[in-house]
């Protein structure tokens, strides 16, 4: 098995050719400059020397002098590989030193196996020649190697000082690129503390990591009691089940963010009614890192809209009085009439049909009372599952007892209709709202139709 000693500086060089070489049938012995690969040739002569050119302590041409006058080393093939070397003078120095290839950087694979298997059949083939002096005597073959070491150190310091100049303004650049890392944190910082909503940056499970003053301000809780704690854990539980979907739903891709209206609990024990938006940000490589919270206080708010929600029910009672009055007068008109009956008639026959009269009646009026003070009353503020034919026949209830006779109503909700999430007062008084301004738009009387459709 031929066996090749490989000498160059860079350790991954040498690990390629090592590979490389391994993988086609032959031993391999490694050298990081000249002087070691004499010592190394000399205990244990290689098939042939692969060697770079430019090297500390001992470069590829002296190597290759040295070489090819050491009898015992001069008949073994010396192969030069080089990426620095490159120009046809360096080429020719080398042949004329005794080198049996020259080969670039880099070379494909097969093409290099290929060149190194026919140096070695030629050598085996070929037979002893003295050592080949192209370019005249010795003193003139050192001045071009000479002119050449000078040539390569002349590039390798210009290269040194260019590679220096492009470090300085990389650092430089790394220095303004801190700089304003810095100063882009800082203004992050400042804006994190002192926004006027709270914010929090929340794990993939929902425990708080990073909160603001704003939020402990909000909940009640100090930073170190919300960093123990989890975002479910103060949502009222009512509006878990809506957060926890919501979560589900970004980490999976379906929903980019949450934004709702929600009931937390403070530390005191308080409802208070925010307003959330939630982000789910995404690390480099695509994959959910944490969810960023922002977060705003809108229980003020929530109690100015119920005081207004009261008002507008009110002012529609009082736009549907002359209705309730007047059917309140058809209800009592039985009853009293009832009563001057029961006083005169001594018939128990025609006292039975009265009293029923006057019970049918009564219950009417109760149940007009009940709707009447049902709905001046409301419950605000229940985000639950609301079918909208319920809600319109409590508004049909309403409109058939208070609008004139000449307004027909007709109905078309269908029974399949899906529910939806809302208020159930708050659309109760959006409906009565759109009827009672559709029955302004028709003094003379007309056709009012409520209907709904599934989106």
């Amino acid at each position: 098995m031929p066996h090749v000693l490989i000498v160059d500086d860079k350790e991954e060089n040498l690990y390629y050719l090592q590979v490389l070489l391994s993988g086609n049938d032959y031993t391999v012995e490694l050298a990081h400059h000249g002087a070691e690969a004499l010592v190394l040739a000399r205990k244990n002569p290689p098939t042939v020397i692969i060697s770079d050119l430019l090297m500390p302590v001992m470069d590829g041409y002296t190597l290759l002098r040295f070489w090819k006058a050491d009898i015992h080393l001069r008949k073994i093939p010396f192969v030069v590989y080089t990426a620095t070397y490159t120009q046809a003078e360096d080429e020719r120095l080398a042949i004329s030193l005794g080198a049996d290839a020259f080969i670039l950087k880099p070379c494909e694979p097969d093409e290099f196996i290929t060149r190194i298997r026919e140096i070695l059949a030629n050598t085996a083939a070929a037979l002893p020649t003295p050592l080949r002096h192209q370019t005249g005597d010795e003193k003139e073959l050192l001045k071009v190697y000479s002119e050449t070491l000078i040539r390569k150190l002349e590039e390798k310091t210009l290269f040194l000082e260019e590679a220096n100049r492009s470090l300085e303004k990389d650092l430089i650049e790394r220095k303004h690129i801190e700089e304003s890392l810095r100063e882009s944190e800082q203004r992050f910082r400042a804006t994190f503390e002192q926004a006027a909503v709270g914010i929090a940056h929340v794990d993939l499970d929902g425990r708080f990591l990073r909160v603001n003053d704003k939020l402990c301000e909000i909940t009640g809780y100090s930073r170190d009691d919300l960093l123990k704690r989890s975002f479910i854990e103060l949502t009222a539980s009512e509006d878990r089940s809506q957060s926890d979907q919501a979560r589900h739903s970004m980490l999976s891709g379906t929903q980019k963010t949450y934004n709702a209206e929600k009931r937390y609990h403070r530390k005191d024990g308080a409802i208070i009614w925010v307003n959330v938006i939630v982000t789910l940000v995404r690390d480099n490589s695509g994959q959910p890192s944490y969810f960023m919270t922002v977060l705003g206080d809108i229980t003020e708010r929530k109690e100015l809209e119920s005081r207004l929600l009261r008002a507008q029910r009110l002012e529609s009672i009082g736009t549907l009085a002359g209705g309730i009055a007047h059917d309140l007068n058809n209800i009592l008109a039985p009853i009293m009439m009832g009563v001057e009956l029961l006083r005169v008639s001594p018939n128990p026959e025609v006292s039975e049909k009265v009293i029923q009269t006057i019970a049918m009646s009564a219950k009417r009026g109760a149940e007009l009372v009940k709707q009447v003070l049902s709905f001046a009353r409301g419950v605000d503020g229940a985000r639950v599952a609301v079918h909208l034919g319920h809600v319109v026949r409590e508004v049909e209830t309403l409109i058939l007892t208070t609008f004139p006779k000449n307004i027909v109503l007709q109905i078309d909700i269908p029974r399949n209709l899906p529910l939806i999430m809302g208020d159930p007062t708050q659309i109760h008084q959006v409906i009565l709202n759109l009827c009672l301004n559709a029955r302004d738009a028709m003094p003379d009387g007309g056709h009012l139709t409520l209907s709904a459709r599934p989106s």
